[in-house]
């Protein structure tokens, strides 16, 4: 083989510890090769330790070589002489082997000291009865005899012929092997075990999985209890994992026990998450710590589309209320105060880098909300009292209002601002600017109404305006003229 030389060495003066960068001694390198280090001198290895690790028979001798030093590998013959010398012994204690053992031909053995057994077990193992006859002892005990039937030797069960089960099952028996009937139908009585399976178990198909069933008749369920009114699926490695049931009255549910999180999902990701502790429940999230129910989800698939969309159809039971969304808040008792209440909130998120918001409306009554005989965007019926408002606009945001608007009462009312009782001003007001010509109609705004005309021409306190002038001054309609005030 050729003589290693790959990577670099460090060696201390007096050392027989040789330290490797870059070198696989343990593939290369054996003890007794000789190896030649920067101070010319060859040194027999002793040991390999790894692949970067060498143990010298003797110290190193030279002077010290921190890092980077070459080395060369002499291989020796003395490795193939002790590996023949190790292949002699080895056919020489073996050889009265390859006529018994090794031919695949073995002692028959007794029952006690078996003929194939376990060097930890020797009481363990196969041995030959008789001709066409051999046993299977357990502990020194013949637990299995097979010839021309198989035996099962136990108190309580015993495989009578190729394919019938017969004796009792003692509860806590496991039966291993079992056979079937000229219906093949597998029939077992008794207080113990139904049935235990050591691998795989597959019912009207050949198993792939722990528990394998295939049921081609559509009509019928793939589990069914005939017992007692109700029954139960398990799940999972402790008893209730996920429990499966129904009730006595049919009724169907899915538990998952002992506080265990139960999740739904679909293409290996999680769609719906319940938390086991406070069933708490995430939709899109499995991070619902402090929600009741929480919502995480892209909202895609469309140009128009709902994170939530709520569209009840009623029926003609219902002819008192229809609450499409009816929030109720309650405060359990006990000592301690809550800061405030949120029916409905609106908060906006983060705005993603390149994307742009046209408008967005905390809560929008859509045009076509006309249907009935009364319509309110917004309706508010809280009472007079103190702390109390039916609409509270805390922002310093303008508000608008298109239509006219009625303060003071609810009837329809008839102008843009229209009043029932006082106007209580704190600063000035501004009535609109008109020029003479543009004033509305005296009589049809009616007697009282206030305005103010930019061109009044020679205004004199009492008498009705004339324009053409340059004067800006106020009037007041009589309901029949407008007269300067």
């Amino acid at each position: 083989m050729a003589w290693y030389k790959t990577g670099t060495i460090a060696v201390a003066n007096g050392s027989a510890a040789l330290t490797g960068a870059g070198t696989d001694w343990v593939a290369n390198v054996q003890a007794g090769h000789g190896v030649i280090l920067p101070d010319g001198r060859v040194y027999e290895v002793l040991s390999v330790n790894s692949a970067t690790s060498i143990t010298l028979s003797t110290t190193y001798q030279g002077g010290t070589v921190a890092s980077l030093g070459a080395h060369l590998v002499i291989p020796t013959q003395g490795f193939a002489q002790s590996t023949m010398a190790a292949v002699t012994q080895l056919v020489v204690e073996y050889s009265a082997m390859l006529s018994g053992a090794g031919a695949g031909k073995f002692g028959d053995g007794l029952v006690g000291t078996p003929g194939i057994s376990f060097a930890a077990d020797q009481d363990t193992g196969i041995f030959r009865k008789g001709s066409n006859s051999i046993g299977i002892a357990v502990g020194g005990v013949e637990r299995l005899g097979i010839d021309a039937k198989v035996t099962v030797n136990s108190a309580n069960v015993r495989l009578s012929n190729a394919y019938y089960l017969s004796g009792n099952i003692a509860a806590g028996t496991e039966v291993m092997l079992i056979g079937v009937n000229g219906s093949d139908k597998v029939s077992i009585d008794g207080g113990g075990y139904g049935v235990v399976f050591g691998g795989k178990a597959g019912f009207g198909i050949s198993p792939s999985y722990a528990v394998h069933v295939s049921n081609s008749d559509s009509t019928q369920g793939v589990f069914k209890n005939s017992g007692a009114a109700g029954a139960r699926i398990l799940i999972g490695n402790t008893v209730g994992d996920l429990d499966i049931r129904t009730d006595a009255s049919g009724h169907s549910f899915i538990f998952s026990d002992v506080n265990k999180n139960l999740s739904l999902g679909t293409a290996a990701s999680v769609r719906l998450h319940m938390e086991g502790s406070n069933g708490n429940i995430g939709h899109g999230t499995t991070s619902v710590t402090g929600y009741n129910h929480r919502q995480v989800k892209n909202l895609t698939g469309a140009t128009t589309a709902s994170a939530m969309s709520l569209e009840p159809i009623v029926q003609s039971d219902v002819t008192s209320d229809a609450r499409i969304y009816n929030a109720i808040l309650t405060l359990a008792a006990g000592s301690y105060t809550l800061a405030n209440a949120y029916y409905y909130r609106a908060t906006q998120s983060t705005i993603g880098a390149g994307a742009t918001l046209t408008s967005q409306f905390g809560f929008f009554a859509n045009s076509n909300l006309t249907g009935a005989a009364f319509n309110a965007g917004f309706y508010g019926a809280i009472d007079a009292a103190s702390g109390r408002w039916n609409a509270y606009m805390a922002g310093t945001a303008n508000n608008a209002f298109a239509g006219n608007s009625r303060f003071g009462g609810t009837s329809a009312p008839t102008v843009t601002v229209d009043v029932t009782g006082s106007i209580a001003a704190t600063g000035t007001i501004k009535p609109g600017g008109y020029t003479v010509a543009t004033l509305p109609s005296a009589s049809g705004v009616g007697a009282g109404a206030i305005a103010y005309v930019t061109d009044a021409s020679a205004p004199s306190w009492g008498a009705t305006v004339a324009g053409g002038g340059a004067v800006g001054v106020g009037v007041q309609s009589n309901g029949s003229a407008w007269k300067v005030i």
